[in-house]
């Protein structure tokens, strides 16, 4: 419930953008991990995966945190992931399997 409030989700009756993302990982199966994150996804994901909130990360790279939470809503399914507290983890997994 804590990751549907975090996203959007489960408050005055909206679908949120737990569902959306939760959707299209089931419908595509298997996500790649290894997808590209741009520049500004890769920032937000440590953020995100640090315990900020949208609106706190919006204020530190002057956005909207309508805007922070498109962008995670983008780079959960790149990821694999669905929820924020899976965040760290894939970020470490890619961190460690980069080529280099």
């Amino acid at each position: 419930m804590q990751e549907r409030a975090a996203l959007g989700g489960g408050g005055s009756g909206g679908s949120g953008v737990f569902e959306c993302v939760q959707h299209h990982v089931q419908r595509l199966g298997s996500v790649p991990r290894w997808s590209t994150l741009t520049p500004q996804e890769w920032q937000i994901a440590t953020m995100a995966a640090a315990g900020l909130t949208n609106r706190q990360i919006g204020q530190q790279l002057f956005l909207s945190h309508r805007t922070v939470g498109s962008h995670l809503y983008h780079l959960f399914p790149k990821l694999g992931v669905t929820t924020r507290s899976k965040l760290a983890e894939a970020l470490a997994e890619m961190t460690e399997n980069e080529p280099g």
